[in-house]
C-alpha cells in the first residue's frame, strides 16, 4: 500500500489523475490501479480512505447541482475593495516656477507725489526747510521666480467616481525685479506761525535717474481643486480656484546705490493685491507635476507714487512629491 501512496503523490501533483463518469459509478485510474466509487447523490460525497502504515490519505467525489454550482461560485469572488477614505498628507510637495504680469496698459495715479522734510532749528540754528517732489516712472516688469512648499493637502475621493475633492494650504514666495526712472525736485519751504508753506518757483536741486526695484510677496495659497484621474494610468488633472492672501516688501534702488523708498519717502506699492482669487489647472504624472494659475482681479504693479502697471498676475510652477 506504501507505493501506491506515492503513485497517489506523484500522480495528484502531476496533474493526471483521469476520472471517468458513468450514470452509476465513478472510476478512477491511478497508474496501474483503478479505483471504482458509487455515483453519490446530489448533496452528498463518496470518500475512500488509502492508507499505509503510517498514515490516510482521502479522496472525496462529491455531486452538485449546476445552480447550486452557480451559486457556490459568485459567493466564492474576491469582494471589491472597499472606497479610499479621505487621506491628508503633510509637507509632501515642493514647487519651483515662475510669475509674470499680463500687462494690458498703464495707469496714471498723480503727477507727482510730495514729501515735506522739516530742517528747523537745527542745532538751535534756523535753517530753510525744504520740500521733495517726487516722480517716478515704471519702465518694465520683469518675469519673477516663484519657491512654493504644500504644508497640508486633504483628499476626499467620491464614492463610485474617477473624481477626487482637494483641499489644503500651501506657503509661496515669489519676487521679481522692475526697472524705471525718477526724478527728485527739492524746493524751497518754511513754517511761519505754525503754517507751513513751500514755493515750487524756488528750486534747490532736481535730481534725476534709473532705479531697479526688487519685491518679495510672501503668499499662503488655499486650493479647492477637483481631480480626474483614471486607475490605468499615472495621469491627472485638476482644476479649481485658489484662495491667495499674502504680503509683501520692496526696495527702490538707484544706481548710486540709494533706497529711493527709505530715504525720500515711503511710496505706496500698490499691487499685489493681499486678497486675490485664482482659478488653476494643474497636470499631475507620477510625482511630477505643472501648474498654470493666474489672478481674476486686476493687479497694478509700480512704485506708484504716479504711475503704475496694470494687468493680472500669472503663475507657472513645476512641483515635485517627496512621498
Amino acid at each position: 500500500m506504501k507505493r501506491s501512496f506515492i503513485a497517489i503523490v506523484a500522480c495528484m501533483s502531476a496533474g493526471i489523475i483521469q476520472a471517468q463518469n458513468s450514470n452509476d459509478t465513478i472510476k478512477i485510474q491511478l497508474g496501474s490501479e483503478h479505483i471504482t466509487l458509487p455515483m453519490p447523490k446530489t448533496g452528498n460525497k463518496v470518500t475512500v480512505n488509502l492508507e499505509d502504515s503510517g498514515s490516510i490519505i482521502q479522496i472525496s467525489v462529491g455531486k452538485i447541482s449546476k445552480s447550486a454550482s452557480v451559486a457556490t461560485a459568485s459567493m466564492s469572488r474576491v469582494p471589491l475593495e472597499p472606497e479610499s477614505k479621505k487621506r491628508v498628507s503633510w509637507f509632501r510637495e515642493v514647487e519651483l516656477g515662475t510669475l509674470y504680469l499680463l500687462s494690458t496698459g498703464k495707469e496714471q495715479r498723480a503727477d507727482t507725489a510730495i514729501f515735506y522734510r522739516y530742517q528747523d532749528l537745527t542745532n538751535g540754528t534756523s535753517n530753510p526747510s525744504k520740500t521733495s517732489f517726487i516722480k517716478i516712472t515704471p519702465e518694465r516688469v520683469y518675469p519673477g521666480f516663484s519657491l512654493g512648499l504644500n504644508i497640508k493637502e486633504k483628499r476626499r475621493p467620491f464614492k463610485n467616481t474617477k473624481m477626487t475633492y482637494i483641499t489644503g494650504f500651501k506657503f509661496r514666495y515669489n519676487v521679481f525685479v522692475a526697472r524705471g526712472n525718477y526724478e527728485v525736485t527739492e524746493v524751497k519751504s518754511e513754517v511761519k506761525n505754525g503754517v507751513f508753506r513751500y514755493y515750487a518757483d524756488s528750486v534747490l536741486s532736481v535730481t534725476k535717474g534709473n532705479y531697479n526695484s526688487r519685491t518679495s510677496i510672501y503668499q499662503f495659497v488655499f486650493p479647492f481643486m477637483l481631480e480626474f484621474n483614471s486607475k490605468k494610468s499615472y495621469l491627472t488633472y485638476s482644476a479649481g480656484l485658489q484662495l491667495v492672501v499674502g504680503f509683501n516688501s520692496s526696495k527702490i534702488i538707484t544706481k548710486s546705490g540709494e533706497n529711493l523708498k527709505n530715504t525720500n519717502m515711503i511710496i505706496s506699492y500698490t499691487n499685489p493685491q493681499l486678497l486675490q482669487i485664482q482659478p488653476a489647472f494643474r497636470v499631475n504624472y507620477k510625482k511630477l507635476s505643472a501648474q498654470l494659475s493666474a489672478s481674476l482681479g486686476t493687479s497694478r504693479v509700480g512704485y506708484g507714487a504716479t504711475q503704475y502697471f496694470r494687468g493680472n498676475m500669472c503663475f507657472l510652477s513645476i512641483g515635485y512629491k517627496l512621498y
